[in-house]
C-alpha cells in the first residue's frame, strides 16, 4: 500500500512540475545583443549604461522570480480544481524573452568596455 502511495505522489510531483514553461530568472539566457550601439561611447558612459542596464536587469529579477511563483502556483491550483484549464497556461514567456534580452544588454556594455580596456 505504501508503494501505491508513494508512486501516485511522485507522478503528481512530476505532473506539477512538468505542464508550465515557466522559468526562473536563472535558467533564462542571455539574448544577443549587438554591441555596435555601444562601441562609440567613452568608458564614463558605458559604466553609467550598464549601471542602469544592472538595475532594469535587477528590477526584472524580481519580476520574473514573482511570475514564476504565480504561475507555479495557478497550476498547482488547476490540477486540483480544473485540469483543462492547463492547456491555457502560457508560463512567464514573455518575461524571459524581456529578461534574456536585458541580460543580453548587459553583456554587450561589458564586452565593449572590456575590448576598450575600460
Amino acid at each position: 500500500m505504501n508503494i501505491m502511495k508513494l508512486c501516485a505522489a511522485g507522478t503528481l510531483a512530476l505532473a506539477l512540475t512538468a505542464c508550465s514553461n515557466a522559468k526562473t530568472a536563472s535558467e533564462v539566457n542571455a539574448a544577443y545583443v549587438p554591441t555596435g550601439k555601444y562601441e562609440r561611447m567613452s568608458c564614463k558612459s558605458l559604466r553609467s549604461e550598464e549601471r542602469e542596464a544592472q538595475r532594469e536587469l535587477t528590477e526584472m529579477t524580481t519580476k520574473i522570480e514573482k511570475s514564476y511563483r504565480d504561475d507555479k502556483a495557478a497550476e498547482a491550483v488547476a490540477w486540483f480544481l480544473f485540469a483543462p484549464a492547463l492547456l491555457l497556461m502560457d508560463g512567464n514567456s514573455e518575461e524571459q524573452k524581456e529578461y534574456g534580452e536585458a541580460k543580453g544588454r548587459v553583456l554587450a556594455i561589458q564586452d565593449v568596455m572590456d575590448s576598450k580596456g575600460c
